[in-house]
């Protein structure tokens, strides 16, 4: 049966490259839909076992728009300083001024 609820995420074209449309009912819900959004944008997260225990992200802002870019380099320095790729995001807890999430990660080499 269709359903007529919009995805979670989508990825859309945009001029330069790529971009995420997130949705949510609640701020942290769209923060969680968009770090969803651009893990699988960096990997083929279905086909890929997270290794390992999640990794802790954390992100604070006092605006949501500085939270959500926050939130996202603090997902994307998981795989550029650490070299682990994230496949898979978990709440832990979020309101308009705070997110923390759990990523699950696999080493960047196994995720080629």
């Amino acid at each position: 049966m269709p359903s007529d609820r919009a995805p979670p995420f989508e990825l859309v074209n945009h001029t330069a490259d790529l971009a995420i449309r997130a949705r949510g009912r609640t701020f942290p819900e769209l923060v969680l839909h968009a770090a969803r959004g651009l893990c699988s944008l960096l990997a083929d997260a279905g086909r890929l076992e997270p290794q390992g225990p999640p990794r802790r992200v954390e992100a604070a802002g006092d605006t949501r728009e500085r939270l959500l870019v926050g939130c996202l380099r603090e997902v994307l320095a998981l795989e550029t300083l650490d070299g682990l790729v994230p496949v898979r995001v978990e709440p832990v807890s979020g309101d308009d001024s705070r997110i923390v999430l759990d990523v699950a990660t696999v080493p960047l080499d196994k995720a080629r």
